[in-house]
């Protein structure tokens, strides 16, 4: 059993007391970045988002302040601050579990709100921290607490965000991975209520406060009392350091930078497992450093990273787009300043504040924190709302279209300007919309110059139509599951009215889903007519349908057996494979088999290539775990001849990385010291591997229906050749969409008569295979369609950059006046006077 106000304690009792802040920091993950993507579901706009995620601090403003001054006043027989954490908790486990099924903006936005009352209800939790922990311990007890934020950072992005949008089974019962997000935050938060509940017991401090009446002078003269005011300036400068891209921050990774959920969570786990180690290494310290002077010199470290960060991100890197090492990296050097922050920081704070104060101090910090919170949310959001309208494409008709050249952007800006453009909703006059022409790149890449261009026509009437639309489609949604339920209960009680119901819910359903549909058809027109518009205003400079073919053919093919002993892994044929092609580039492309005779590579070559030696390079290039499975001495043998496809396509992008940035360069330095360096050929071959059939053995690499290979053509930069030899005359996949007549046309003036059929169905593969692994296959027109306002999330640290030096000059005032002894260490002297 722990005891609270101990003089002395075992560094067990600190490990135990942050069990706790384990398991909020995880509900705190939960409702910080998983809720903003259920959110997403409802809402887009970063204002609008941002709006919603702050509502909870104009109820913290008022039950925050209250709950942590009333746990100064009260005493029961279960302690003074345990009361409102087993309540509080109750509260937060039922609604966390109560999100994920609600199935409309409202029923989500009642439990979110309720939610964080409950949350301001567990406030307390904090000031037990720090009267189990004697002065002298509190520096390790942060460290603790770091420790716990990591492992929570490492459970929550490693293995649960990646989760949010699976479909699970539990003993056959249908589980969304949402759903699994929110439960398993609140099965945590219940094993943390009983450790609360029966493992502490609260040391009664015969407070002078105790008793005394809640009458609203009261509440405000013991929080605004001139004992606390300046910690709260302390306070308040911590806050606005503390202002970042807040909910947005999860948007730049997945909308702006295009990682998946799972890839982002990958980066911040990393930097967790690193952090878990740091963190015991300089938790040893931390009672140890001078924690003023720490503070001051942290403060402004993490202030450089940002500004160096930005400055990396937006004029050093060729796309504007971070990988995850130089996420990983940038990340750690950051984290590594918050944690020692944290460490100084939270036992800096109560070096100031004497333990019967603790809860009322709580409650005045909290409520200054909840309101600077408000502001600065609500400004990153309002900031990069304004930002967008100012600076970046409107939401309207958008068309992306495919030049013959590589145009400057200045150029087809001015082009643009000078069409007199016709609104496509009526064919009324355009102008004084907002036309905007700029250089679009599927991977993201900022230039100012390209071949493919985004034009689009701002109009806010298809931005409401389509919001419209969206509305609808959620309340077409909840009907539709709320016609589910009625169904499945009128199944089981065999009522007639439930099931009665359940037809009128899935008319009224119907009905909605057939105003979205008209809708969809209406933005759709709009698009098609703007789409008009842009092809007849830049005929001259668009490519021709059929020109991004630049050439076609059979290519003969020899398919080579080598046998193999066992079986092997794929990830090491896959690199086995990116090995031997840099040997042997006449080798299109190879897959395991199985037969009556075992296992054996198939490997399909160019017809006419000289093989010899080849069953020696392939166990150079096998590496330490395939090379054993190649038998020694076998002589490769042609199992067939075969017909390749090739052919050459023009694309928008660089299909190689040609522009690595100075991390990636020094990282691949030291990894080739140690093992292989990615090439800058990933994409093609990861088009190649998309190109092939699925494997007829689960367990074998893909390829039961093709060869494929994708590459650089010789002497175009802008162009790939793509070569696919297909299995027995199988088709290969089912086409998408069929290719355009001109595309079918170039094919049959390009190959002869037997093999048009099958180019024709495999043109429209590669374009989506393409597409998959953002290489855009040029053609004149690549989209239209409504896009939505186009938002940069980056430029929130400009707000964080002005934000963050406001706080640093308020701490350098306050250290000053600390060091003149105009505000003293009540805390430590209450500390030191018991001692």
């Amino acid at each position: 059993m722990i005891v609270t106000a101990r003089k002395h304690i075992p560094s067990y009792w600190l490990f135990i007391a942050v069990l706790p802040w384990a398991a909020s920091c995880f509900q705190y993950f939960v409702i910080g970045s998983a809720f903003t993507f259920s959110l997403k579901k409802f809402i887009d706009n970063p204002a609008g988002l941002t709006f919603v995620m702050s509502l909870p601090g104009f109820l913290s403003i008022v039950i925050n302040p209250m709950v942590n001054f009333a746990s100064d006043r009260i005493w029961t027989r279960f302690g003074r601050r345990k009361p409102f954490l087993v309540v509080a908790w109750c509260g937060t486990i039922l609604t966390m579990a109560l999100m994920p099924l609600m199935p409309s903006f409202w029923g989500l936005l009642a439990c979110y709100l309720v939610f964080n009352a409950c949350l301001d209800l567990s406030t307390p939790i904090d000031v037990l921290k720090q009267e189990i922990a004697p002065p002298q311990d509190r520096g390790r007890l942060a460290a603790g607490m770091s420790w716990m934020t990591q492992l929570s950072i490492l459970v929550f992005w490693w293995v649960i965000i990646g989760r949010f949008d699976d479909n699970l089974f539990m003993a056959g019962v249908p589980i969304t991975g949402e759903q699994a997000v929110y439960w398993s935050a609140a099965l945590s938060l219940l094993c943390m209520l009983l450790l609360v509940s029966l493992g502490i017991k609260e040391t009664n401090p015969h407070s002078r406060l105790v008793g005394e009446r809640f009458t609203l002078r009261n509440i405000v003269g013991g929080i605004f009392n001139r004992n606390l005011w300046p910690i709260y300036v302390l306070i308040f400068s911590t806050a606005i350091l503390g202002s970042g891209l807040g909910v947005m921050g999860n948007l730049l990774y997945t909308d702006q930078w295009n990682f998946s959920k799972q890839e982002m969570g990958n980066n911040i786990a990393i930097g967790g497992l690193i952090n878990l180690v740091l963190i015991a290494a300089l938790g040893i310290f931390a009672d140890k450093l001078d924690r003023m002077r720490s503070y001051v010199v942290l403060v402004v470290l993490g202030i450089i990273a940002n500004v160096f960060f930005y400055c990396y991100v937006n004029f050093v890197l060729y796309d504007a787009r971070p990988t995850l090492v130089e996420l990983v990296l940038f990340g750690e050097v950051l984290s590594i300043i918050g944690i020692l922050t944290s460490m100084v920081y939270t036992p800096l704070v109560y070096d100031f504040v004497t333990r019967n104060e603790m809860g009322t101090f709580a409650a005045g910090s909290s409520l200054l924190n909840r309101v600077t919170g408000i502001l600065t949310l609500n400004g990153v959001g309002l900031f990069m709302w304004g930002y967008a309208t100012l600076f970046l494409p409107p939401g309207g008709e958008t068309t992306r279209i495919c030049l013959r050249e590589v145009h400057p952007a200045a150029e087809i800006e001015a082009a643009v300007a000078a069409v007199a453009w016709r609104n496509p909703a009526d064919g009324s006059s355009g102008s004084g919309a907002t036309i905007t022409a700029r250089p679009w790149y599927s991977t993201g890449a900022a230039l100012d110059y390209g071949r493919a261009y985004e034009v689009r026509f701002g109009d806010p009437d298809s931005v409401r139509k389509r919001e419209h639309r969206d509305a609808l489609d959620g309340e077409r949604a909840e009907l539709q599951a709320s016609a589910s339920t009625e169904q499945d209960l009128a199944k089981l009680t065999g009522d007639a009215r439930r099931a009665a119901k359940a037809e009128e819910l899935t008319r009224k359903a119907t009905a909605l889903a057939d105003e979205v549909a008209g809708l969809d058809a209406e933005l759709q027109r709009r698009a098609e007519a703007w789409r008009g518009q842009v092809e007849s205003a830049l005929a001259s400079r668009l490519i021709t349908d059929g020109e991004q073919i630049l050439a076609a053919g059979d290519v003969p093919v020899e398919i080579v057996g080598v046998p193999l002993s066992g079986k092997p892994e794929v990830e090491q044929v896959e690199r086995f494979l990116d090995r031997i092609r840099e040997r042997c580039p006449w080798i299109v492309d190879l897959r395991v088999a199985h037969g009556s005779a075992g296992y054996r590579l198939e490997v399909a070559c160019l017809a006419g290539a000289d093989r010899s030696g080849l069953t020696e390079i392939c166990v150079t290039a096998a590496g330490p775990r395939l090379a054993p499975l190649l038998v020694p001495g076998a002589t490769p043998v042609v199992l067939r001849n075969a017909v390749a496809q090739s052919c050459d396509l023009l694309v928008v992008e660089d299909p190689l990385d040609r522009h690595p940035s100075p991390v990636t360069r020094l990282v691949n330095t030291i990894v080739g010291w140690f093992g292989e360096v990615p090439g800058p050929g990933q994409r093609l071959a990861a088009l190649g591997r998309g190109l092939r059939g699925p494997p007829a053995d689960p367990g074998m690499p893909p390829g039961g229906q093709s060869f494929a290979q994708a590459s650089v053509v010789p002497g175009n930069a802008q162009a790939i050749r793509v070569i696919v030899v297909a299995q027995h005359g199988a088709a290969i996949k089912a086409p998408p969409a069929p290719a355009s007549p001109a595309v079918a046309e170039r094919l049959r003036h390009l190959l002869p008569a037997t093999a048009v059929e099958a180019a024709i169905a495999l043109h429209p593969v590669i374009v989506q295979a393409a597409a998959e692994q953002r290489l855009t296959v040029c053609r004149p027109v690549v989209e239209a369609s409504y896009k939505a306002q186009k938002y940069d999330y980056m430029c929130g640290y400009i707000w964080m950059f002005i934000m963050q030096m406001i706080g640093l000059v308020i701490v350098i005032a306050f250290v000053r006046k600390v060091r003149r002894g105009e505000i003293r260490r009540r805390g430590v002297e209450e500390a030191e006077a018991g001692s």
